[in-house]
């Protein structure tokens, strides 16, 4: 099924389900860090970080898909993997019109998920819920 989600926003959740981002797991996994190097997720630091984690699972995050889901109406518990939640998503969104508009709204919140993890990786700075669902909201539509 085709999305009408941008180009560079499929290719990255194309890798995300192939588990071929650049995490601190796969980092290690590939050799590019060493285990004493720091290997846990930006906001929830006890934890290493996965894709399920970084997605999904850090509470920071979390509250990301609760308020999207909220926001299309939709009062659900997360699966406990990211590819289940991809399906999970076509399931009950299945009655919107437009099926290629069903599926934006797991790869936006993802890319915009993963870029607000980069940004405050590499750059520091202060965590926004609120500029995060602006963006979800505005690549969605």
């Amino acid at each position: 099924m085709q999305s009408k989600a941008p180009s560079k926003v499929l290719v990255f959740s194309w890798r995300l389900l192939l588990n071929r981002l650049p995490t601190h797991d796969q980092l290690l996994r590939r050799r590019i860090l060493v285990q004493d190097q720091h290997q846990s997720c930006v906001f929830c630091r006890p934890q290493s970080e996965d894709k399920n984690l970084l997605i999904l699972h850090c509470p920071v995050f979390n509250q990301i898909w609760n308020s999207v889901l909220n926001w299309i109406g939709v009062a659900d518990v997360l699966p406990a993997d990211i590819s289940h939640l991809y399906a999970h998503m076509g399931v009950i969104l299945w009655s919107c019109r437009n099926r290629k508009r069903r599926s934006v709204f797991w790869h936006v919140t993802c890319w915009c998920i993963w870029l607000d993890r980069t940004v405050l990786f590499f750059n520091g700075g202060q965590f926004d819920s609120g500029s995060i669902m602006a963006q979800i909201q505005r690549l969605s539509w």
